[in-house]
């Protein structure tokens, strides 16, 4: 889901990292290179239930692919060996699912092979209920979905019964706005971004949150970004285009240079860089959020008695 992982031997990783610093007299190590990387390699990852999480899980699914040798994994779960076994090559996506049910205490893959697979998802579900899948793209603006392989995306959607896609950005991209055009420019790439991901998720609903209240210093007041109520216009305009809903986190904390308070408050409900909410602050804008869906609940089943 935009990102992936890959497993290497350490020495394999810090000679390849290197081959750009070496000299013409490398050619000895430049050539001897891929018989390390059909060394076998060997990693491991554990999953155990966080604190907070009082539902747990009793599933396990895994999406992987791009592979080309026989992938070698074993299970274990506390000091019990769950299960072991083999992955042939395969072209394409590979999804794996276990019942870890009744399993005690961490749960731990290991893996070994010549080649490693790209690793996509990992996903922790109970056999039935709700899931919302937390899909972290720090530092993205929204508009590289285009960039990325449809075929693969759709695979990996799967059978899976996607309600609804939420998309929160435009944060990122406030430094460097810098006029109007950009910001027309952006929200209409963002639009076509919410076209895009609407080809994988047809029948799912779409709901665009856009940027909070940031601050940046002016004299010895910190004021809002000059160009954030267009961005937040623009992502409206386009998630409304498109027909998708909008939630609007700027004027819900209270709009134009509401930041400082929300840093002022005691407890802090953002942090001292007038940009990041603290814990206390996100929690509050998700019970808001969780109200709004309540209260257009309410609106709609009001129409229809």
């Amino acid at each position: 889901m935009g990102t992936f992982a890959r497993f290497a031997d350490e020495m394999v990783q810090a000679q390849a990292s290197a081959i750009d610093s070496l000299t013409a007299d490398s050619v000895y190590l430049k050539a001897h290179l891929p018989s390390l990387q059909n060394e076998k390699k060997q990693a491991w990852f554990s999953i155990a239930p966080f604190r907070r999480n009082s539902a747990g899980f009793n599933q396990i699914k895994l999406a992987f692919g791009n592979f080309r040798d026989t992938l070698i994994y074993s299970i274990t779960a506390g000091d019990k060996q769950h299960e072991a076994g083999i992955v042939l090559p395969e072209k394409g996506l590979v999804v794996r699912e276990w019942n870890v049910s009744g399993a005690s205490g961490a749960i731990r893959f290991e893996w070994e092979a010549k080649d490693s697979p790209d690793f996509y998802g990992l996903a922790l579900q109970q056999s039935q209920g709700v899931y919302v899948d937390n899909i972290a793209m720090r530092g993205s603006s929204g508009t590289e979905f285009h960039k990325m392989d449809l075929g693969l995306l759709k695979q990996q959607v799967g059978e899976d019964d996607v309600a609804m896609i939420m998309l929160q950005f435009g944060g990122t991209t406030m430094p460097g706005m810098k006029s109007s055009a950009q910001v027309n420019d952006y929200g209409r790439y963002f639009k076509g971004q919410i076209r895009w991901l609407k080809t994988i998720y047809p029948d799912a609903a779409f709901l665009v949150i856009g940027p909070s209240d940031m601050s940046l210093k002016d004299g010895l007041d910190f004021v809002t970004y000059p160009f954030l109520p267009e961005v937040r216009d623009a992502l409206k305009a386009a998630a409304f285009a498109e027909g998708a809903a909008y939630w609007d986190i700027y004027e819900a904390m209270g709009g134009k240079n509401s930041m400082p308070s929300w840093v002022n408050a005691a407890p802090a409900l953002a942090a001292s860089d007038y940009v990041h909410f603290t814990n206390s602050g996100a929690q509050k804008i998700a019970t808001w959020l969780f109200e709004a869906f309540n209260e257009a609940e309410s609106r709609i089943k009001s129409r229809m008695q």
